[in-house]
């Protein structure tokens, strides 16, 4: 959670904006090998950065951090 916290600002900073996260991690049932589900969205700015199919491989390089 605490690296969820530092690049939520750091991508909110680029248009991709964290709403919230939900799953097993939101319900207190994950283990070590749970992953995180977000709700995200994008806005302007960051369609603007990274351009129609540019923005589906920044999400995807998102999706490893």
């Amino acid at each position: 959670m605490e690296k969820l916290k530092v690049i939520k600002a750091e991508l909110a900073k680029d248009g991709f904006i964290i709403d919230g996260i939900f799953g097993g991690f939101a319900k207190g049932e994950s283990k070590k090998s749970s992953d995180i589900d977000l709700l995200y969205h994008v806005n302007g700015k960051f369609l603007n950065m990274y351009g129609s199919f540019r923005a589906f491989k920044r999400i995807e390089e998102i999706k490893n951090i």
